[in-house]
């Protein structure tokens, strides 16, 4: 099947709540063609996912049959979002093996896995291809309690310099997202906790009363703009951290 040129492809992971929801509904507004995966059942009200496949990102194999189906049904994919995360509050000495693999496994090796796969497919056809990866302030400033899931981003941050240089010439432009605190239920979960177990807990609630939480339709929309600027021939290379979203 061949692709409608007007009407340029996505896939989003991570896509059944939060961000990865917004930027399906808002990359579908654009005139995407949208295919969304995740591990997760998708709501009822699933308005701006025209596709959804459940996929473990950990799993290559699993990775690569749903980007063959997206391809198989639009013919290409032109901008890969590779947004599914977790995120686990726990110091290094209370850590275990299932908890660091967990994280690693979804936030880095998920991650890994999507940018090999679509890497490929923009080798393997005409025309520019746009890999955005999902980071987080703490790649570059860790805190206690966040060592897992800082480490996870600051590994993709590196990655994605690296992608970004190795499939240069292929026409792949590859850039991360930092998006900032955000009003998702997965950082909603962090506002809850005890000050003992997470001490930022305190400032994420007053800083969300205050209106200065970042809300993820809006983040979205700035996402999709960078994506749909980088599709354009001529478009100058992308910072490689993108920051949609600053409080004032």
């Amino acid at each position: 099947m061949s692709n409608d040129s007007h009407q340029p492809v996505c896939v989003v992971t991570g896509a059944s709540r939060g961000l990865g929801r917004a930027l399906c509904q808002e990359f579908e507004d654009r005139g995407f063609q949208v295919a969304g995966a995740s591990r997760s059942a998708l709501p009822d009200n699933s308005e701006g996912l025209a596709a959804h496949d459940s996929v473990n990102v950990q799993d290559e194999r699993r990775v690569r049959e749903f980007a063959n189906s997206v391809v198989a049904r639009h013919g290409r994919i032109d901008v890969w979002v590779n947004n599914a995360a977790v995120m686990e509050v726990f110091r290094v000495a209370d850590g275990d093996a299932e908890r660091w693999n967990r994280i690693l496994g979804t936030n880095l090796l998920g991650v890994v896995n999507g940018s090999a796969v679509f890497a490929e497919h923009v080798r393997g056809r005409p025309g520019a291809g746009v890999l955005i990866n999902l980071t987080a302030g703490s790649a570059r400033a860790a805190r206690p309690g966040w060592a897992a899931y800082s480490a996870s981003k600051a590994a993709v941050e590196r990655l994605t310099e690296a992608v970004a240089a190795e499939e240069r010439d292929a026409g792949l432009r590859a850039f991360c997202v930092s998006p900032g605190a955000m009003d998702t239920a997965m950082q909603r979960s962090l506002w809850e906790l005890p000050e003992s177990e997470f001490p930022e807990a305190r400032e994420l609630r007053e800083r969300a009363a205050r209106g200065l939480i970042g809300d993820c339709r809006d983040i979205a929309r700035r996402i999709a703009e960078e994506a749909g600027a980088q599709l354009r021939p001529g478009a100058p290379e992308p910072d490689p951290v993108f920051l949609p979203f600053r409080a004032s």
